[in-house]
């Protein structure tokens, strides 16, 4: 029955008392190895560490937020890239931004002419005249930067509008000029001011006029062509320029310049990321000191003060050791990683404490080598367990879609593994060596004292530290009175439902400012634009990728349609703040009344105008020819206005809905924090993924190694309930979920595992039967070294309230909140187990009676060692008398005390002497439960022979088949001698198939290759009259072309000499008009002269009628030639067409002649090609016949390894007869041995019984058995 008992209890943890059982044993003998060669231990891991650290000299730093914060493959990477490229032109380049924003220190209007002026100047001298150095070359931002970008060459062009309309008295009675916020409107160009003028206040009486404005923000955009040393001495150049004109021009100091870009945010990240480092040697400081102190105790000989040092330097080489191969490995470095150190520091120390508290467990009696074997026996699995835990815990978050989270945990992940590999040995080792000093009798701290042993104190309470021994004492008294129950119980309810709301309450938000330290100047540029500029508006960019056919009416209406859904979404400004082309170039269309078909033909024209110049940065035509007029990608711009971050994911969600109803257009909507939208929406469920399936892994490992389902359901509510615990009061404690908060609560995770495995790991294996004695001894053995861990914890930590860092003070309250949760709840849920046996029992008799054994033997010792502690002060205080016989009054009342305290003691021992009563009942027990495992041991014995019987008939089956297999292999090489034959037949088949098939494709080939030459050569014939041809032809083209020249120019002639004709003919009848009007006046003169001078002038007048005559002749003989080389022109003109008429007719016959060659050559090269898949089947028929080879040789080596398969089956037979054989003379000396042992056991109770008899000692008895063993030994 009591067997029965046994079986049930331990059926199931079985599995996982072997498994604890295994890593004890194990975790002893590396003690012990630890502890005989301790040299080899302690120098390894510092030469180890010593190396890895070498590779912190490859560390990356990563401080980008978009890549940090960003997942990989999302969204907003993708619009980024595609803004990017637009702004680039195509040229595919990263974009940067550069902002400068420019307030008044006394908040005061920015819009007066004097300020205006000078920030209008500033911009033109960025834009025009600045100058830096780069790589020791002068360059220019205008030609060297922004000349490679249309966008940045118009930068900030609406305030220089704005500025020239609002002071220039003339347009402002203008009623085409309205300077109205958020959109103005100059000649009918509507301009949105959102993300220009911040903080502005308007005029009601002057039509809503602007009339002050708090800030003003000059933006640039750029293409950085990934030169991002240029970048940052260009921003640079621009830093020092307004540091200059603050300090030149005393006037300037009221106005104060901030600066913003990607870059300066990296570097103010930088800076967050090492801002903490330097506050590290306080953390070590502190430490150190809470070291020395608690493990300083009476003794000055079990003191550790030196040993728990070694586990603050054990820490320190983890830490170096990790962060060096973790950067040689190439993870980079971010601003969450600085807080692994403090992490790695507590949980490392925290160890130390469970270790040493393991150390002073152990009998001092024992040598060195096996106290640490028996400290980490008992240590070890514990440190294991939490170790795995906190891998768990971390490791999850490796696989975090953050990055910056992933290498935080990397980094933590390499830092615990390192510390958990240095502790079995850097730290073991000092521990030896401790051990060995404590042996000498060797002062803590000053090793070259020794302690004289009359003054060590041997007793426990000296060897315990003060505020231990008062806490212990509290601890028990507090949970025996059921009112300080119940208040716990209340007080937890509370805590829970608070928790609840906290949980429920946290909100999601992600800034850029918490990145930042609190002296960060982007700080106060943060501020300016949440107060000024994004709740009145700021303008987005709208980037059309695939722009439709703009001549449909259909697709225009569609992307008018998509205009208008962005701007009536939840956070848009309205119409008046969109900036669209196509509004304005509409109008132009409908002015000039061209049609839809006409859209590109009048885009070109539109843009080219100097009014709508600024229009062009917005477009991209395609840029192969023939198509450059057509439009393929365009953008505007169009304002929104939020409140906060979340609002600005809850915007870009909006967003990226309305584009992917409209996918066809391929839409992107970007702004420059797009990427934190990814971050805030996908961060939630992230952080249940991680945190939950961190939790499941937390329980898995926890069920691994403790099978007590109770208890297991217990620490699996206290890591619920502290996980809880810290998200609800961290949102209580103002803080919003981030990246940063990710990661502590993965802290967090790890830290209450491990302090909460250690408690139910020692609960688990502790054997007390009373709760509250059970609780006092987890308290001593877990409880005390986890306050101790606690505190260290929180000293760790505790320089992070120095580090003015957000992330640095998240982390911060993480850790004072579980180590508040830890220590004010952790043996709570204990106490609420029922009182039940956790012993460990075997069902092997042996392993019974050595526990059983053990634990009389030490009962027994305990009792000794206190009757012996009563007698040395008694023989102590009698020396002391018979010293002193006349002492004073003193002195009797201190020897009374001790006479008081010496009957106190054999009261002490009289108890004793009943417990030793008690423990022979205990033992009597045991001698009956031995005498029951006897009798399980016959029986045992029986099956043993039954099994052997039954053994014999297997053997003679195993000699047949071993006959049988004999049979097999004389067959088996009979059919390799046939198959050898077979293949020598088929070789010599093979062979003489091959020559003769190789004889008649030499013939086939050869005829078929005298083929193929006799084509090639007339191929080649063919091709040097195609090549004649072709020159021919080429020749009568080219005579052609110069005839149809010819013919040209003779054409041109003929029109000049025809214009000349008619011009000639003209003057001609000019000239017969004229000259018939002289004829008319000669004869008219002639009767005037006749009748008024009849005789005089009469030759004269002759003479010139006789000279115009001639002329008149002259002038036809010239018209007749004219006529007459026109003639001929027109001859030669038709000379000329019949001459092409007859070139055209042979280059027809030549066309002829060159379809004819072509169809020959087709004739040909479809010869070529059947001749070619002729010779391709021959070459196929050779495969056939060497893949035919190729098989029937395959075929007899396949039957050689048939061969070779059947003699090893044969030596496989002979090898398992051999094994059986050994097993049956292996299962006769176990039998003879159980036989042994059973007459051994025998006579071992007989003497017990005896010496229960003779009423003997039992651990006198013990040890004269071990004595004898060891002799037959």
């Amino acid at each position: 029955m009591m067997l029965d008992k046994v079986d049930e209890q331990s059926s199931s943890p079985q599995t996982g008392e072997k498994c604890l059982d295994y890593l004890e044993r194990l975790f002893q003998r590396h003690g012990e190895l630890v502890g005989r060669h301790p040299a080899i231990f302690l120098i390894a891991p510092l030469l180890v560490a010593g190396m890895l650290s070498i590779g912190v000299v490859n560390v990356q730093m990563a401080d980008d937020m978009r890549q940090l914060y960003t997942p990989p493959g999302s969204v907003s990477l993708d619009e980024y890239r595609q803004h990017s490229q637009f702004l680039s032109d195509g040229n595919y380049s990263t974009s940067g931004v550069f902002y400068i924003g420019i307030a008044r220190r006394d908040g005061g209007n920015l819009l007066q002419l004097n300020y205006a002026n000078f920030i209008d100047q500033l911009n033109q001298f960025v834009l025009n005249n600045l100058t830096f150095n780069f790589e020791g070359k002068l360059l220019s931002f205008n030609r060297d930067v922004c000349s490679k970008s249309i966008s940045c060459t118009k930068s900030n062009e609406v305030f220089r509008l704005i500025v020239d309309a609002y002071f220039n008295p003339r347009l402002t009675s203008n009623a085409d000029v309205k300077l109205t916020y958020p959109v103005a409107s100059i000649f009918g160009n509507r301009m949105f001011l959102g993300g220009l003028f911040g903080g502005v206040q308007t005029d009601p009486a002057k039509g809503g006029r602007i009339s002050s404005v708090s800030m003003i923000h000059l933006i640039y955009q750029y293409p950085t062509f990934e030169r991002q040393k240029l970048v940052d001495s260009f921003e640079k150049a621009v830093r020092d320029h307004l540091a200059t004109l603050v300090l030149e021009d005393p006037w300037n100091d009221n106005l104060e310049f901030h600066t913003y870009s990607s870059s300066t945010l990296k570097d103010e990240v930088s800076r967050t990321t090492l801002y903490a480092l330097p506050y590290f040697p306080i953390s070590v400081l502190l430490l150190t000191a809470l070291l020395v102190s608690v493990l300083c105790t009476g003794d000055s000989t079990t003191s550790k003060p030196l040993e728990g040092l070694a586990g603050l330097v054990n820490s320190l080489l983890a830490i170096a050791a990790a962060f060096g191969l973790v950067a040689a490995v190439g993870v980079p470095y971010n601003s969450t990683v600085t807080v692994v150190p403090f992490i790695t520091l507590a949980l490392a120390v925290d160890d130390t404490f469970i270790l040493l508290a393991a150390w002073h467990q152990t009998d001092r009696r024992l040598g060195p080598a096996s106290r640490l074997g028996l400290c980490l026996k008992e240590a070890g699995p514990a440190i294991t367990v939490t170790v795995s835990t906190d891998v768990f815990s971390f490791l999850i978050g490796v696989f975090s879609s953050t990055p910056a989270v992933s290498s935080f945990c990397i980094y933590t992940v390499a830092a615990i593994l390192f510390d958990y590999i240095f502790q079995l040995t850097f730290f073991c080792a000092v521990a030896a060596y401790g051990g060995r000093r404590e042996a000498n009798s060797r002062h803590c701290l000053f090793y070259w004292k020794t302690v004289d042993k009359r003054t060590t104190t041997t007793t426990a309470p000296a060897r315990i530290n003060p505020v231990q021994r008062i806490l212990s004492k509290l601890y028990a008294q507090f949970w025996q009175w059921p009112a300080s129950r119940l208040f716990v119980l209340v007080i937890y309810a509370v805590y829970l439902v608070v928790s609840l709301y906290g949980a429920s309450t946290i909100r999601v938000n992600l800034t850029p400012e918490n990145l930042l330290v609190t002296n960060s100047p982007l700080k106060r540029y943060i501020w300016l634009a949440e107060q000024y500029i994004y709740p009145q508006g700021f303008s987005a960019d709208v980037y059309i990728l695939n722009a439709p056919d703009m001549r449909n009416r259909t697709q225009l209406q569609r992307v008018q349609q998509f205009v208008d859904e962005l701007e009536h979404s939840r956070f848009a400004v309205g119409h008046d703040s969109t900036s669209f082309w196509l509004e304005p170039f509409q109008r132009y269309m409908q002015h000039l009344g061209a049609d839809d078909d006409e859209f590109y033909d009048y885009l070109s024209d539109f843009v080219h105008l100097s009014s709508n110049e600024r229009w062009t940065r917005h477009l991209r035509f395609d840029q192969r020819p023939g198509r450059r007029h057509l439009l393929t990608q365009f953008s505007f711009t169009t304002g929104f206005k939020i409140t906060d971050w979340v609002s600005r994911s809850d915007m870009v969600v909006q967003w990226r809905q309305l584009c992917d109803r409209y996918a066809d257009l391929k839409p992107v909507v970007y702004d420059e924090y797009n990427f934190i939208a990814d971050q805030v929406v996908s961060l939630k469920t992230t952080t249940l993924q991680e945190v939950g399936v961190a939790f499941c892994c937390m329980g898995l490992v926890c069920a691994l190694f403790i099978r007590q389902r109770d208890v297991l359901f217990w620490v699996l509510w206290s890591l619920f309930s502290m996980d809880l615990g810290v998200i609800g009061l961290l949102a209580l404690w103002n803080l919003d979920m981030d990246p940063t908060l990710v990661v502590s609560v993965l802290m967090s995770i790890g830290l209450t595992v491990d302090f909460t495995i250690h408690m139910a790991y020692h609960y688990h294996r502790h054997h007390e039967q009373c709760w509250m004695k059970r609780m006092l001894a987890l308290f001593d053995v877990a409880g005390w070294p986890l306050i101790e861990g606690g505190l260290c914890t929180l000293l760790a930590m505790l320089s992070l309230v120095f580090v003015s860092s957000h992330v640095a003070s998240v982390f911060l309250r993480t850790v004072l909140l579980v180590v508040i949760l830890v220590t004010s709840g952790q043996k709570r849920q204990y106490k609420q187990q029922q009182q039940q046996q956790q012993k460990r029992q075997s069902p092997r008799l042996s392993n019974t009676v050595q526990s059983k054994n053990e634990l009389v033997e030490t009962h027994y010792i305990q009792t000794l060692e206190q009757e012996v502690d009563f007698l040395e002060l008694e023989n102590s205080l009698k020396s002391e008398l018979e010293k002193d016989p006349t002492g004073c009054d003193v002195k009797k009342e201190k020897t009374r005390k001790c006479q008081v305290n010496v009957k106190s003691g054999e009261a002490n021992v009289e108890a004793l002497l009943d417990e030793n009563e008690q423990l022979k009942k205990q033992l009597a027990h045991v001698t009956e439960l031995g005498q029951t495992y006897k009798r399980n041991l016959s029986e045992e014995v029986v099956e043993l022979r039954k099994k052997l019987d039954d053994t014999v008939p297997d053997i003679s089956c195993r000699e047949a088949e071993l006959a049988q297999l004999r049979i097999e292999v004389e067959e088996g090489k009979q059919k390799l001698a046939q198959a050898t034959r077979m293949m020598a037949f088929f070789k010599a088949q093979c062979k003489s198939d091959s020559q003769n098939g190789n004889v008649m494709l030499c013939r086939k080939h050869g005829d078929k290759q005298a083929q193929v030459e006799k084509l090639t050569n007339e191929l080649k014939l063919l091709e040097c009259r195609m090549r004649e041809l072709n020159e021919r032809y080429q020749q009568s083209q080219d005579e052609k072309l110069a005839m149809k020249k010819q013919l040209r120019q003779a054409e041109l002639q003929a029109k000049k000499d025809r214009l000349i004709a008619e011009k000639v003919i003209e003057e001609n009848e000019n000239l017969i008009q004229e000259n018939s009007q002289l004829q008319v006046t000669v004869s008219k003169m002639l009767l005037q002269t006749d009748t008024n001078f009849p005789i005089v002038g009469d030759e004269k007048c002759q003479s010139e009628l006789v000279q115009i005559k001639e002329n008149e002749q002259l002038l036809r003989a010239e018209l007749i030639s004219r006529e007459n080389a026109l003639h001929d022109a027109h001859v030669e003109q038709r000379r000329l067409c019949c001459q092409i008429e007859d070139l055209e007719s042979t280059q027809r016959t030549l066309k002829q002649s060159q379809g004819k060659l072509y169809d020959q050559i087709e004739s040909l090269q479809s010869a070529s090609r059947v001749l070619s898949d002729e010779n391709k089947q021959l070459r196929q028929e050779i495969l056939g016949l060497e893949t035919s080879i190729e098989t029937h040789l395959a075929n007899i080596q396949q039957q050689g390894e048939e061969i070779k398969t059947l003699r090893n089956r044969l030596s496989a037979y002979e090898q398992q007869k051999k094994i059986i054989s050994a097993k049956l003379r292996n299962a006769q000396q176990e039998h003879r041995e159980k036989f042994l042992q059973l007459n051994q056991l025998a006579t071992e109770f007989r003497q017990i019984s005896q010496s229960l008899y003779n009423d003997t000692s039992p651990a006198r008895y013990l040890a004269e058995c071990e004595d004898n063993n060891s002799k037959k030994e």
